[in-house]
């Protein structure tokens, strides 16, 4: 047999048996025919059993599969002797055959393993007992983090709670307008907040690269939560009345002491997609979160949303120091999107290349084509940019949606790396400056200031 290792799960597969990327393996045979077994690994915003973990996909399975018969759900012993919970059932795929799984659930704490073993029915290449192993190998490694785990309740966040405090004071990076709670002094938050009192520390953040989904937010929170070593003592998920999405979180720090009195660091952390991506942060010594808790839901119920058009974006590459004016979004790593009466967007990207910019010339420019559905209008030009080669083109011509549309591409390479800046839209004087101010700023190595 062999293992196959997820990041937090690992189970093991005849040695004969393939990698299926990236958390699983299949038999050396054609597609349609051959068995798989793969795991799906994701943290739920509270803690759950396997079988609560599996009814889940119970409740679906009408939808989910033609002329679905379940043939079992129980109990299932794992490794090491981990309860699990299995489902086995028969369905008739899309062309018509007729095929079998085998999911089974581990869980701990926050986190669900779902092993999902796929195969024809009646397959002889892959016996039942070969089934029976591989489920039966199924181990978690490295969940104890948050393995004890609790619901949090913080109760309704959409109102004013205690001593809302001092003055209202806009926050354009943060799209909102803030009031610090009565006994808090403000320090240098950079561009987002941050105050202190009371043996505590309260600070709020923008989360860049991040479309407001609070489940995506938690899942890559509990991701980091692992890595830093930090130890998840509770969590919860939530719509508030007016349908914005929320989730919480709250951290133990076992790797990091205060300088003062050597005691562990809580953490209790707030997220809001709306009407930016912000996480609203209590930090304290565990005797004093319970006593600086109302603060922290002061601050976020006499939170305010600002006008979208005075938001600030400071773009997160550190290769380029611009700011963004209005209501942009962040929805993903790179991505810029302005959505106002004609929407703008701006892609950067940083990528390594072993090709000088003479030889990605051509295929940049085809590219930035694939934005226009008609071309009207294209020029290029290559040369120094303050010290560093670069390509710049501008095309005018009709977009998908049938406007007026405007891209403009610059291109360098600098330390064997390719930069792109890429603006389009139908805001066609818009377009052009944000892209002059992507020049002004840009940051790279070797490049004249």
């Amino acid at each position: 047999m062999s293992e196959v290792r997820g990041r937090f799960c690992s189970f093991e597969v005849p040695e004969a048996w393939l990698p299926d990327p990236p958390c699983g393996a299949g038999e050396p045979l054609p597609g349609d025919e051959r068995a798989t077994v793969l795991a799906f690994e994701r943290f739920l915003p509270r803690p759950s059993s396997p079988a609560e973990a599996a009814r889940e996909l119970l409740r679906g399975l009408p939808d989910l599969f033609e002329e679905c018969q379940l043939l079992s759900q129980g109990p299932a012993v794992l490794a090491e002797g981990r309860e699990g919970f299995a489902l086995a059932f028969r369905y008739r795929d899309e062309e018509g055959d007729l095929r079998r799984q085998r999911r089974v659930y581990s869980t701990s704490g926050l986190y669900v393993c779902e092993l999902v073993a796929e195969l024809p029915d009646g397959s002889t290449s892959c016996p039942e007992h070969w089934l029976d192993a591989i489920v039966g190998s199924l181990r978690l490694r490295g969940v104890e983090f948050c393995a004890g785990a609790r619901p949090l309740d913080l109760g309704r966040l959409d109102e004013p709670v205690g001593d809302a405090g001092g003055p209202r004071q806009d926050y354009p990076f943060l799209g909102r307008s803030l009031v610090v709670p009565t006994g808090w002094e403000v320090a240098d938050g950079g561009d987002g907040v941050l105050v202190r009192g009371r043996g505590a520390e309260l600070g709020v953040q923008r989360v860049m690269g991040c479309d407001g989904d609070a489940s995506e937010w938690f899942a890559a929170r509990m991701a980091e939560a692992a890595t830093t070593g930090e130890l998840v003592l509770g969590s919860s998920q939530w719509e508030d009345d007016a349908g914005r999405e929320l989730a919480s979180i709250l951290l133990d720090d076992r790797t990091r002491r205060t300088w003062q009195s050597g005691a562990r660091r809580q953490s209790l952390e707030v997220f809001t997609g709306e009407p930016v991506p912000a996480v609203f942060r209590l930090m304290a010594e565990p005797a004093r979160m319970d006593e600086a808790r109302p603060a922290l839901l002061a601050l976020i119920g006499a939170s305010r949303p600002l006008p979208p058009e005075q938001w600030r974006t400071r773009a997160a590459e550190g290769w380029l120091d611009l700011v963004l004016a209005g209501g942009w979004h962040n929805p993903a790593r790179g991505a810029y999107l302005l959505i106002a009466d004609r929407v703008v967007t701006l892609s950067l990207l940083a990528q390594p290349t072993p090709s000088p910019l003479a030889v990605l010339a051509g295929a940049l420019q085809r590219g930035a084509r694939q934005g226009l559905s008609r071309l009207d209008e294209e020029t290029a030009a290559r040369g120094p940019l303050r010290g560093i080669e670069a390509l710049s083109v501008r095309l005018t011509g009709v977009g998908h949606m049938g406007d007026a549309v405007v891209v403009q591409g610059l291109w360098l390479v600098a330390g064997d790396v390719l930069y792109t800046c890429l603006t389009q839209g139908a805001d066609l004087d818009l377009v052009d400056r944000m892209q002059a101010d992507a020049a002004a700023g840009l940051r790279l190595p070797g490049m004249e200031h």
